[in-house]
């Protein structure tokens, strides 16, 4: 290239450059400074707890207890009962009698209906009843009986309904009447406020069960023992029927039987007759008082 041409580029170029600012690179700045934070020191003043007094008037400690509390309800537990009315058993309600079987008092049930109920005692626990009036409202009706499904049989044994025990503190007895089979109606009921007999039931000392060796033998042994005890002519002699006036009051234990072969009204006598045929059959506790 000339001299000329080279003359003439940089007075075509020269006014173009003049246009930009020369760029000028800066060195990298330092980091940014580290701010450091002093976390607060803690309190050393005293915190206090309050604590809420209790109802017996103490005065706070500073410390709060948590008390847990059991409240247990004590009773007297029932011997052989489940409870319906109050009370206890008298220890002596099951006692069996080992005297020898020749006592005059010893008779065997004679009857045919119904026989293994008569003469055997309800497992069942027992229920504590103050007065007859309170058994009699929690028996079944006598028209549900009567037309029980199956049918109640003269070999029908012990049936759910009567599958009970009852124990009644409170009771008297107005009639007593020896049968044919060896089992003794009584008849026992309430007095009324004017001394009337009411609530009126009819219960039996049962003939005893073929088996001597049974504790159903030995139990009801002893509930014809405790009769001959205070009634011997019964046993002794002739005598079939007793009214006792006034009325003797008694407790009694015994097993639930509904009596199928009569209907109310049948049993007893004059204005002793029992408006129900449920019985306690056999008894197997009686205490005179």
């Amino acid at each position: 290239m000339t001299l000329k041409q080279i003359v003439l580029l940089t007075s075509i170029f020269a006014p173009i450059m003049g246009c930009f600012k020369p760029i000028v690179f800066n060195p990298i700045p330092n980091p940014l400074p580290t701010t450091t934070t002093t976390p607060k020191p803690k309190p050393t003043g005293t915190t206090t707890t309050t604590t809420i007094p209790s109802s017996t008037g103490t005065k706070p400690t500073g410390t709060t207890t948590t008390t847990s509390t059991t409240t247990t309800t004590t009773g007297t537990k029932p011997t052989d009962a489940e409870n319906i009315g109050t009370g206890k058993l008298p220890n002596d309600v099951n006692a069996e009698d080992n005297a020898p079987n020749t006592a005059s008092y010893v008779n065997f049930f004679t009857g045919v209906a119904r026989k293994s109920a008569k003469t055997s005692v309800s497992t069942a626990r027992t229920e504590i009843f103050e007065t007859v009036g309170d058994l009699l409202v929690t028996l079944a009706p006598d028209g549900d009986m009567h037309a029980y499904k199956p049918k109640i049989k003269q070999i029908t044994p012990r049936v759910p309904e009567e599958d009970r025990n009852a124990y009644i503190k409170n009771a008297y007895l107005f009639s007593v009447k020896e049968e044919e089979d060896q089992d003794f109606h009584i008849i026992i009921g309430d007095l009324s406020a004017t001394g009337e007999p009411i609530n009126l039931m009819n219960v039996e000392i049962a003939g005893l069960p073929e088996d001597v060796t049974s504790k159903d033998f030995k139990i009801l042994k002893k509930v014809r023992a405790q009769f001959y005890a205070k009634y011997p002519l019964f046993f002794d002699s002739n005598k079939k029927t007793l009214n006792c006036d006034p009325p003797l009051p008694i407790s009694l234990r015994g097993s639930l039987f509904f009596d199928t072969q009569h209907s109310a009204g049948h049993i007893g006598s004059k204005k002793l007759k029992p408006l129900s045929v449920w019985e306690l059959h056999p008894i197997t506790y009686l205490k005179f008082k």
